[in-house]
This record gives C-alpha cells, sequence and structure tokens, in this order.
C-alpha cells in the first residue's frame, strides 16, 4: 500500500500522512479559511470544534489502514496548508479519487499542482490503482487548473451531481490513466 513517511515534494513542500497531534493546526486553518473553503467545499460547515477534525483524523486513519482512502496534509515550510489525498478507492475496480483544499494564502503558487503530481507519483507507483478521478464545481476555475496543467482528461459534465449550500451544482468530472502521457 502506500507509504506512511512523509513525501518531499520540493525542499519546501512536503507531505505527511495525518496525526491526532495535527488537529489543532488543521482546525486553526479551517476556521480562519472557512467562508474561502465553504464556497466549494461542505465540511467548514460540520466543523465546528478541534473534535470533529481529530475525528476526520481518526477516521482518515482507518480508512488508510484498510486500503480505501489515504490524505496526506500539505507542509509549505513547514506549516500546514491544505490536504490533499484519495478520498475513496475503489480496489475491485482499480480506481481513485483525488480530493484536495489549500488556504487562500497559499494559492497561486503550484503548491497544489505540485502536491497532486507527487501524489499521482505514490498512487501509481502501486499497481492497485489504474484509474485517478477527480470531481470538481463548473466554477472553481482554480481548482480546475491543476488537472489540466496535470494531464488528465476532462471526461465531462455531471450535471445536478451535489447539492452545495441548498443548490444542487455542476461538476466536471477528470481522469488520469496510468498509461496516459504525463507533462
Amino acid at each position: 500500500m502506500f507509504t506512511t513517511k512523509n513525501i518531499e515534494v520540493t525542499k519546501d513542500i512536503t507531505l505527511g500522512v495525518l496525526k491526532p497531534r495535527d488537529a489543532g493546526e488543521i482546525f486553526a486553518l479551517i476556521k480562519a479559511n472557512h467562508d474561502h473553503l465553504q464556497r466549494w467545499l461542505d465540511f467548514p460547515e460540520f466543523t465546528k470544534e478541534v473534535n470533529d477534525t481529530l475525528k476526520f483524523i481518526k477516521d482518515s486513519v482507518k480508512k488508510r489502514k484498510k486500503g480505501v482512502g489515504y490524505d496526506l496534509s500539505i507542509r509549505y515550510q513547514g506549516k500546514i496548508v491544505g490536504l490533499v489525498g484519495l478520498n475513496q478507492i475503489d480496489s475491485k475496480n482499480r480506481i481513485a479519487e483525488i480530493g484536495y483544499w489549500l488556504v487562500k494564502s497559499a494559492e497561486g503558487n503550484g503548491i497544489m499542482t505540485k502536491s497532486v503530481s507527487k501524489l499521482i507519483d505514490v498512487v501509481f507507483d502501486d499497481p492497485m490503482v489504474n484509474r485517478l478521478e477527480l470531481i470538481r464545481d463548473v466554477d472553481n476555475n482554480k481548482s480546475g487548473g491543476v488537472p489540466e496543467r496535470l494531464g488528465f482528461m476532462q471526461e465531462g459534465k455531471l450535471r445536478g451531481y451535489k447539492v452545495h449550500n441548498g443548490v444542487p451544482r455542476d461538476f466536471f468530472i477528470y481522469s488520469l490513466l496510468r498509461s496516459d502521457p504525463r507533462p
């Protein structure tokens, strides 16, 4: 399965499996970036206290051990600035779905593109995954730049795919196969 050791992306960017001791730092980031994250994601609304983040981390560890998920912190210059990982892994069909978020102050520096690129390397080093999927809101153009820069193919639009803030939203779905060329 995937490594539990820290993964160096660049001299300034490191990925690491989530640990309970990260809960306070991650919770503080979510609270400080609530409106920024809530625009596209549901979890900030349900993250009311540090114990909510701690529960997420414990669930993440269980998912990793079962082989059905793999969540990593993104550290930039030693501080957590977001998360990246596999929200779900379908081992029967060898498919995994990538998810990520980044604090507003860290956007625009290539941190997420570099982090997702490294995650792809780690995932495709393991033969259990042949297809990566990434799903994003059609209006979240910053998020859409990541798969486009990394060679994912946009396969289509999922109309009314998720209800966010009480409104059905359309999403684009992207895929990258192990056999696809990478930029």
